[in-house]
């Protein structure tokens, strides 16, 4: 995650950067392993439903017909149907099977594997299955010359269905913010009811029965290479690698809305399906010289290393609309009217460079590594200019300063990286088939580019501690952390007179400061009896330094000042959440800070107990602080549905929304603690396990479950819900997302 460690990667790191190393086959007889899943996933949590009687009924929905709302009654009395339960209140099967296979010669290794899993939804036809093959091979070709080849292709199946925030009556928990809980929504012979009270016609459950949003990806991804051993002695070694690669990704989605649903039913043109396609093309290569030197008597070493870089990533999309769907059908020449057409192609390129040093001295003792990267890309406004990113960092080890077998590390490091643009955030774009003037022209698009734009910069300097005592069984790790982070990409809503709805500049300044602490500790470690114990806890603090203009409102920053919305300005952490907080004397609304997305720190507490065969595993999170736009809530209070609308608390929120204009109910503290996940496992002894399965000699039986337990004051279905995904900033909004599950699975794992 430091600059410094992941300065190499440029551009694309400031971040950090995750490095996976895929399984590998061994010299020896073959292993087979095995390992099947089943399960099934359920509603975690949500929104209550409130209930009512005639006499509120009549008075919240004033504008009904009372003789409709007396036609809902049963024996007399309004009754209470749980509509989310009755949504998202599936539990189909679940399940998932691997194979894998490995082995070999000293010469040849190979490993292979292959898995086939489903995990169905808690909403009717939502799921993803994905089906893969993998094939790792390593051959050793001469004493010197080495090859690795790494194959894995997938196909995934999504059925998305629809939630999140929506304008047209198809989002499922979008709709049933609307739907009081006295209207009954499921099928009665066939044929899903009509609510008389609702969102734009929409009945939930015939959406989720009869909507189509599916998506399938299938992706290739290979690699290999070769090294070459040119030199090797006492005292040298010298090593070149090259190795390439290639990433294929084609993504094909199909929505499709029949035109007998009832949000359909009444637009000009009832029924909608919609094509999308996207196919993705990536590949690199790389040159690498490694020398490890050590001159006589072993005093120093020095690890040189140096080589060079190319990426070329091309992106192709496109989408077509059709509306005035034939009933029954539900391909886009089928309907009546083209609603919408649009494709794009990107393609971005990257040449860089690098050399490393690092020089080990005290019998490896004391650590030096010294290095830079420079990088020159498509995505930056110069396409010739080359980018430099420095880094600097050093370690020193203390034998037995903790007793005997113990060992602690001082280390401290510099390092700059950076973050590259965007495709297309250099250019002021062009939107083409336009009519003017009856005829098909190209006018200037709704953003603006800047010509000069250059990568973001951070500069990070960061010290830390890591030990080892106990005899091995307590290591800590811990690291504080500054950086800066200059030139920031920054996409920008411009006043209206500019005639841009989003601009992009190179501008300001941020600050990051941090703790990060790792602890694992094994209390008990006896025969039959072990204990072991491991916690992280991390805290950030973040603070905007400059900016090229007073503040601005990130694009999505949210639904208004009246509900909360992300504003970036000088001296404020970047993710603060600002809204209407009071009136002033005149009357006016008043908008300050209300909170920052931001959690005061993250703790999780991980424990494995294990007692001969038997292990039992827990993780727990725990999240203090931080803020969310909560429109859900909103949602519930503003059409006066929230279950605890008849309290004093339930009526404030609902005056806050249609009276006063108050934001502050609807920016809710984040704060949860969460039963991540448990799992008891149990090995069979080795007699037991090929007594049932003949020639295996390990057996592993599990039960486990994700997302078990939650508790937080939050409203709604989680607060780590996030709309628009983890971005920067525009994040923790949460507006009627799919709803969380917890999971429940047994798994049996054969090794042969």
């Amino acid at each position: 995650k430091s600059a410094a460690a992941s300065s190499i990667y440029g551009s694309k790191a400031s971040n950090g950067v995750v490095v996976i190393t895929t399984r590998r086959g061994k010299s020896g007889k073959p292993r087979v392993n095995i390992t099947q899943r089943f399960g099934f996933f359920s509603l975690l949590r949500g929104p209550g439903t409130r209930a009512f009687d005639t006499t509120t009924a009549f008075q919240v929905f004033s504008g009904v017909d009372p003789a409709v709302i007396r036609s809902y009654e049963v024996n007399g009395v309004l009754p209470t149907y749980d509509h989310l339960q009755e949504i998202a209140g599936e539990k189909p099967l679940s399940y998932e099977t691997l194979l894998d296979v490995s082995g070999g010669t000293e010469n040849t290794k190979f490993y292979a594997s292959g898995s086939w899993k489903q995990d169905n939804g808690i909403i009717q036809r939502t799921g993803a299955g994905r089906q893969s093959i993998r094939a790792n091979i390593d051959q050793k070709v001469t004493d010197k010359l080495t090859l690795s080849f790494s194959n894995a292709f997938s196909r995934t199946t999504t059925e998305k269905g629809f939630t999140n925030n929506d304008n047209s009556g198809a989002g499922l928990t979008y709709a049933i913010a609307y739907i009081p809980g006295f209207i009954p929504l499921k099928p009665v012979n066939g044929i899903y009811p009509k609510p008389a009270i609702t969102y734009l016609s929409s009945n939930p459950l015939q959406t989720a029965a009869e909507l189509i949003n599916t998506e399938t990806v299938t992706r290739w991804v290979g690699g290999g290479t070769l090294s070459w051993q040119a030199l090797a002695t006492v005292h040298n070694s010298l090593q070149f690698v090259a190795a390439g690669g290639a990433d294929f990704f084609s993504q094909n989605a199909e929505v499709v809305a029949p035109p007998d649903l009832y949000w359909q039913a009444n637009r000009p043109n009832p029924g909608l399906a919609t094509q999308t396609n996207g196919n993705s093309r990536q590949f690199n290569w790389n040159l690498n010289a490694i020398d490890d030197y050590s001159p006589e008597g072993n005093s120093w070493r020095a690890k040189t290393s140096a080589g060079a870089q190319y990426e070329d990533r091309n992106l192709q999309q496109n989408r077509v609309t059709a509306r005035g769907l034939i009933p029954g059908q539900t391909h886009i020449d089928q309907a009546a009217v083209l609603g919408g057409q649009f494709q794009n192609e990107t393609t971005e390129r990257t040449f860089a460079g690098y050399a490393q040093e690092e020089l080990f001295f005290l019998n490896e003792k004391l650590n030096l590594n010294v290095g830079i990267r420079t990088e020159r890309s498509s995505q930056f406004g110069n396409t010739k200019a080359f980018y430099f990113y420095p880094k600097i960092s050093g370690r020193y080890t203390f034998p037995n300063a903790l007793g005997e077998g113990s060992e602690v590390k001082l280390r401290a490091a510099y390092g700059e990286t950076g973050n590259q643009p965007l495709f297309g955030q250099k250019f002021t774009t062009l939107q083409g088939g336009v009519n003017i003037g009856g005829n098909v022209g190209t006018v200037v698009g709704a953003s603006s580019g800047d010509a000069l734009i250059k990568p973001e910069r951070k500069r990070e300097v960061e010290g830390g501690v890591d030990a080892s005592f106990w005899h091995g069984r307590a290591n800590l790790q811990l690291t504080v952390y500054h950086n800066v982070e200059s030139d920031l990409l920054l996409p920008r809503t411009p006043a209206p007179s500019l005639g841009f709805s989003q601009v992009f500049l190179n501008g300001g300044k941020q600050r990051n400061n941090g703790l990060e602490v790792f602890l694992g500790l094994t209390p008990v470690q006896a025969k039959d009896f072990s204990w072991v114990f491991e916690s992280t806890f991390h805290f950030n603090r973040n603070k905007v330094l400059e900016l090229p203009f007073p503040g601005f409102r990130p694009v999505g920053a949210g639904f208004g000042l009246a509900y909360g919305e992300f504003f970036v300005q000088t001296g404020q952490p970047a993710q603060q959440i600002i809204g209407y907080t009071s009136v002033d004397a005149n009357g006016n609304l008043v908008s300050s800070q209300i909170g920052n997305a931001a959690p005061d720190f993250q703790w999780s507490f991980g424990n494995s107990l294990g007692f001969k065969n038997l292990n039992l595993y827990m993780l727990w999170d725990w999240q203090q602080g931080g803020w969310a736009q909560n429109q859900t809530l909103s949602l519930y209070d503003c059409n006066l549905l929230a279950p605890d609308q008849g309290t004093p608390a339930g009526q404030a929120r609902s005056d806050a929304c249609l009276s006063t204009g108050l934001a502050t109910p609807f920016v809710q503290q984040t704060t949860f603690l969460k039963l991540r996940e448990v799992s008891l496992a149990y090995q069979l002894p080795k007699k037991v396990a090929t007594a049932l399965f003949r020639g295996a000699d390990n057996v592993r039986l599990s039960l486990s479950g994700r997302n078990l337990f939650l508790i937080t004051k939050y409203f709604g279905y989680d607060p780590e819900s996030s709309n628009f995904g983890q971005q920067p900033i525009v994040r923790n909004i949460d507006l009627g997302p799919y709803p969380p599950s917890r999971s429940f699975f047994f798994n049996i794992s054969v090794g042969f």
